[in-house]
């Protein structure tokens, strides 16, 4: 599908309960069932975990990094996946004292909502988009799993309170962007009833501005798209965030970083692909980290705000190199899944993140 360049505006305001239906709007709102609702920056200023103020500012460009650290330091009581499940959650304190981690709570009249009323009940809940991270994330990918037990293999990867996966990496592949056929949202629909771990789906398919949403409004936690198939990135991501979803965008092997760095500015996420999508296995491509090195460095100035993740041949043998060069969330397929005890996988593969970029302060 062709590519179209999207010059730099505000994000796109979309009422959810119409996929695709732009509707009027005034800059810097976006509707949710009529009633006009702060998006963006005017958002990330008034809505924190669970509705607190926290102050947020939009990010000034002149500011260096040590000034950014030192405000981000503030964000540090969150949810240890940066998340939050679709309802309001009761947290207590993080043992690692990192931080704090999340209870799944009851969803107590949650299915008397309209889906509508649901997106807006987790984009309420949403942490600010320039939240730091406690620990990198590792993120199984189900593609390497048994796809006849899935509800197993996702408590599989669960491991130990703090220590098992912080997202669930789910491949949706539809036999048009990319030649293989894998899952669609049936089934993120019945992992989402089989799992509390974050689902971080990554649609490989054409037309996401149609398709995408739905994953978002179901309870998917990342959605993430190709620039390579989205026909106007920037709404999209404004859809997906105002369906309670954080925004992730991947880019190809072959695909350039810059002209799209404007179009960054608005989503939560850069998948940077280190293998060709389509199928697990592949030999990862250290030619990518050229794009991870020049998206952490836009990333810690304040350029952008987002975490960056990998996706494609990540194991023991390369998760040091990505890490080195900035990746916060490394997708682990065959290297996780092919292991004899899939959490301690997990587990070890986030302490050779750990020692192999001491210099970014992770807790282990």
């Amino acid at each position: 599908m062709g590519i179209r360049q999207v010059a730099p505006v505000l994000e796109a305001d979309v009422d959810p309960t119409v996929a695709g239906e732009e509707r009027a709007h005034v800059p810097g709102t976006r509707m949710v069932e009529g009633e006009p609702v702060p998006s963006g920056i005017d958002a990330l200023a008034k809505v924190g975990m669970g509705g607190a103020h926290h102050g947020a500012e939009p990010v000034d460009e002149r500011r260096d990094s040590g000034q950014l650290a030192d405000e981000q330091l503030l964000e540090l009581l969150v949810d240890r996946h940066g998340c939050w499940h679709g309802d309001i959650q009761a947290c207590d304190t993080d043992s690692s004292g990192g931080g704090t981690r999340s209870a799944a709570q009851p969803r107590s009249g949650c299915e008397t909502l309209s889906p509508a009323g649901q997106a807006a009940g987790r984009a309420a809940h949403r942490p600010t988009r320039n939240l730091p991270r406690v620990h990198p994330f590792i993120a199984p990918s189900i593609l390497a799993a048994d796809f006849a037990r899935l509800a197993d293999e996702a408590a599989a990867v669960a491991g130990k309170p703090d220590r098992g996966a912080d997202w669930l990496h789910v491949d949706v592949m539809d036999a048009h962007f990319v030649p293989n056929l894998t899952i669609g949202l049936p089934v993120v629909e019945a992992l989402l009833r089989a799992t509390d771990i974050p689902l971080d789906c990554h649609l490989m398919i054409e037309d996401p501005d149609r398709w995408a949403v739905g994953y978002a409004e179901a309870g998917a936690h990342n959605v993430t798209v190709h620039v390579e198939a989205a026909h106007d990135p920037v709404a999209l991501a404004a859809d997906l965030r105002a369906a309670g979803a954080r925004a992730g965008l991947s880019i190809k092997p072959g695909t350039p970083l810059e002209p799209y760095v404007e179009t960054l500015r608005h989503y939560d996420t850069l998948l940077v692909m280190s293998v060709e999508p389509g199928f697990g296995g592949q030999s990862f491509m250290p030619e990518v980290l050229d794009k991870v090195r020049a998206a952490r460095r836009m990333v810690d100035t304040g350029h952008l705000t987002l975490l960056v993740e990998i996706d494609g041949g990540i194991n023991e043998s390369t998760i040091e190199a990505a890490a080195e060069a900035g990746v916060d969330c490394f997708v682990a397929g065959s290297a996780v899944y092919g292991a004899e005890d899939p959490a301690r996988a997990v587990e070890a593969l986030r302490e050779q993140v750990v020692r192999a970029s001491a210099h970014r302060g992770w807790a282990s």
